[in-house]
């Protein structure tokens, strides 16, 4: 059932960036219409924040939920 804007996360970009903000790993949301969730894997990655950048300036989302590892320092 189309919901009208699950288009708008076509073509979006989910990054995984470090401490100092530099982008170490992106994946590219592909055809998003009619599709409630979304899973990537990130194998061997060390990151601090997510960022979802949009392709539309009207992008909203309702949840996000993130799971990884600490590495011990």
């Amino acid at each position: 059932m189309d919901d009208g804007y699950s288009d708008r996360l076509t073509g979006a970009t989910v990054q995984i960036l470090n401490e100092t903000l530099a982008v170490v790993a992106a994946e590219t949301i592909g055809n998003s219409t009619d599709v409630r969730t979304f899973t990537f894997t990130f194998d061997d990655i060390e990151g601090s924040f997510v960022q979802i950048s949009g392709v539309d300036a009207n992008m909203d989302l309702s949840e996000v939920e993130v799971y990884g590892t600490s590495k011990n320092v």
